[in-house]
């Protein structure tokens, strides 16, 4: 379906996250083409490029943009939440982001132009599913949870686990993503945020880190990855995490840890680069910040 036959379909605005769903379920249940929009920021790209369909279309939007359920930004002890709806202009301005999850503030800021920072969300991010989507590689780095909500139950998958592919998701077709919850690191935690492209800014990754560590007397206690844009989708680069947590910095065997990259990337050759630049550009990231915590 191309731009030229947004007209055909049929556009609802639920009252509220349980309308939503209702009507999110309703609508597959016809056998309807459904799609819950918000910032639509690739929803539209994708409209641009899709050929038009020479049969009729049978299909819905759903605008959740304005769904309050959806927005705002909490700390509960020492766990942040933030609503899959909440843009990402919002979560680099958030002060309560910008202290604890610095991290998180410096992803959301090179996320495209502000114009797609003023619309983009985390939830968008997570659904669309793209192996070089930024908000997701940082939400690796946190071990963050993922909460769905469905017409009548509600239940939570650890990223890590919320995809089963490219582009491809756990969620069911009755089911919102609502919000994102992690662990706030411990102040003075390590935290890292590093994309690599064509340009300095506005521009989708050749790769991309987040990382976090939290150390005890040199043992690295706490530590997460996430890795974009070197393999189908994102990675929480398991291996070098089990290689490393428990261990002494200053024992860390950096020969160790360029294998265990090796071992769990798989970059191909595209437009933005090569699959050899990011394999050595994969391992050097890695490599830097575990270094940095010596």
């Amino acid at each position: 379906m191309s731009l030229a036959q947004l007209g055909e379909i049929d556009w609802i605005r639920p009252r509220d996250l349980r309308h939503a769903c209702e009507q999110l379920a309703r609508i597959h249940d016809e056998g309807k083409k459904v799609w819950a929009l918000c910032g639509c920021t690739d929803w539209m790209v994708e409209r641009h490029i899709a050929p038009v369909d020479q049969n009729p279309l049978d299909a819905v939007a759903l605008d959740i943009s304005n769904l309050p359920e959806l927005r705002g930004i909490r700390v509960d002890g020492h766990v942040m939440t933030i609503g899959a709806a909440q843009p990402y202009a919002a979560i680099r301005r958030d002060p309560m982001v910008r202290e604890h999850c610095p991290m998180l503030a410096q992803m959301a800021s090179e996320v495209g132009a502000r114009q797609i920072q003023s619309r983009g969300t985390l939830g968008g991010n997570l659904v669309t599913g793209s192996p070089a989507a930024d908000g997701v590689t940082a939400l690796f780095a946190l071990d963050a949870t993922v909460t769905l909500q469905g017409p009548s139950h509600e239940r939570s998958v650890p990223v890590t686990s919320f995809y089963s592919g490219y582009r491809t998701t756990v969620r069911r077709p009755d089911e919102l993503v609502v919000r994102v919850s992690f662990e706030l690191p411990k102040p003075g935690a390590a935290q890292t945020w590093r994309k690599v492209g064509t340009r300095k800014a506005q521009s989708i990754s050749k790769a991309a880190l987040a990382a976090v560590a939290e150390t005890e007397e040199g043992v690295i206690t706490r530590v997460g990855f996430g890795a974009a844009s070197v393999a189908e989708v994102v990675l929480p680069l398991a291996s070098v995490r089990s290689l490393v947590l428990g261990k002494n910095v200053h024992s860390l065997n950096m020969n160790d840890v360029e294998e265990a990259v090796d071992s769990e990337i798989r970059p191909i050759d595209d437009v933005r680069s090569t699959g050899r630049y990011r394999r050595h550009l994969m391992k050097v990231l890695v490599k830097r910040f575990l270094q940095a915590l010596a």
